[in-house]
């Protein structure tokens, strides 16, 4: 917990990084999070990441991510951009039934809860079941309200999966 080993409580800690930020990176915004991070994880290919708001509207995705959305929905002329998937929610991304867990997800989320390696189904590719391991956790502003959700996904290692997941197929 963020207790150990930062002499203080949670609030201590998060107003002290508070502190230390420009006025445009203390509150999420539309458009970007604090560079560094989003820089850090645009050099992770294939680690998909994202900050929504409390409404599930994505405000920020990575790289990997673009290129994953460009890559399951050809036809597009150009790979999707960070202003096309800003606003959009799961459920304009992703089928109905995968759109529901992830906001379901999402929803406790807000509630205060994470969400440490979650096996997900994220879709169908070639005819075969998409299998990642998820991470989610509340997004907080200065004073602790919980403002959005960010995670992080990536592939799960195919050994011994189909066992795992056999009991997960609709």
């Amino acid at each position: 917990h963020l207790r150990q080993g930062y002499g203080g409580d949670r609030r201590s800690f998060q107003r002290r990084r508070a502190e230390g930020r420009s006025p445009s990176e203390r509150t999420m915004t539309s458009s970007k999070i604090p560079s560094h991070f989003a820089e850090l994880l645009d050099f992770l290919p294939d680690v998909l990441a994202w900050v929504k708001d409390r409404q599930g509207r994505y405000l920020w995705v990575n790289r990997a991510f673009l290129i994953q959305y460009s890559l399951d929905h050809p036809g597009g002329r150009e790979f999707a951009t960070v202003e096309n998937i800003q606003g959009k929610t799961d459920y304009d991304l992703s089928p109905a039934f995968l759109a529901d867990q992830f906001r379901h997800d999402d929803e406790q989320v807000l509630a205060g809860h994470r969400i440490v390696n979650r096996l997900e189904r994220v879709g169908e590719s070639q005819g075969t079941t998409v299998w990642n391991i998820t991470d989610k956790i509340p997004v907080v502003d200065a004073k602790g309200a919980i403002i959005g959700t960010a995670g992080i996904t990536r592939a799960a290692p195919t050994s011994n999966l189909e066992a795992t997941a056999a009991g997960f197929e609709p």
